[in-house]
């Protein structure tokens, strides 16, 4: 079923209440004006989808991902990506598509980012730019792009995945100071591009159901001209709805 006709019963609930902030008493019929969603893809014993919300005609104002609660149960034993297409309503973000990555192991630094977790990437090239990305192109990880384009505070970890890329780290984030990972965000790059935006999530953080929103750091420039990229990055969880988002906001034009 497309998630464009789930604007009744909880998926209205949830978008009135988190997204547009008004009160669920509203029509749900109102939504689909302001919200827009792609198509629905199983996860666990439930399901993800994406959306982006505009302030006005073709401004987007935040884009994200949806995950219904029963989706953190069923999970694969192994890792685990999920494909996302955006809806045709972002295209003024520099987005093409996100992944939904699970991790039941998590991954290095040890310590740090081994624990069950989601990684949730926005993309700014497509799939077949993606598949190209391949273990045996280890001079292409490491060709990091302008220092204008990645923010000050933001280290590159060594080597990279195949089909993502590179990854860099905020060097002020909490859980690099000893605080227990929750949510942070990372940048991505190959071959001297910047390629995605990760907000990554602890499983266990969703679990509590609580809600984080921090400010992205901005670099000094921007991949391709002429979009929206974000500002913020939430993490919340609809009591209502029974779901959990997982947000890009703050858009702005660069």
């Amino acid at each position: 079923m497309s998630a464009r006709s789930m604007t009744q019963g909880a998926l209205a609930l949830l978008l009135l209440s988190l997204l547009i902030g008004c009160q669920p008493s509203l029509p749900a019929e109102n939504v689909p004006e302001r919200v827009f969603f792609g198509e629905q893809v199983s996860v666990g014993n439930g399901f993800a989808v994406s959306f982006v919300k505009h302030d006005g005609p073709g401004q987007p104002a935040s884009l994200g991902i949806i995950l219904s609660k029963s989706a953190l149960e069923g999970l694969p034993a192994g890792m685990r990506e999920y494909t996302l297409a955006l809806p045709g309503e972002a295209a003024r973000t520099p987005f093409n598509h996100v992944t939904l990555d699970w991790n039941p192991q998590g991954h290095g630094p040890p310590q740090v980012y081994d624990v069950p977790h989601f990684d949730v990437h926005f993309y700014l090239i497509n799939g077949e730019q993606r598949n190209e990305i391949r273990a045996e192109n280890a001079a292409a990880f490491a060709r990091a792009p302008p220092a204008s384009s990645i923010p000050q505070s933001y280290r590159q970890a060594p080597g990279g995945v195949p089909r993502m890329g590179a990854h860099w780290i905020d060097a002020n984030a909490p859980e690099l100071r000893g605080e227990p990972f929750t949510a942070t965000f990372i940048y991505g790059s190959y071959d001297r591009e910047v390629i995605f935006y990760e907000p990554m999530v602890a499983k266990a953080f969703l679990e509590q159901r609580r809600e984080t929103t921090r400010e992205i750091p901005q670099p000094e420039s921007y991949p391709k001209a002429g979009f929206f990229y974000p500002t913020m990055h939430r993490v919340a969880f609809d009591n209502e709805a029974q779901q959990h988002l997982v947000v890009l906001e703050g858009l702005r034009l660069h």
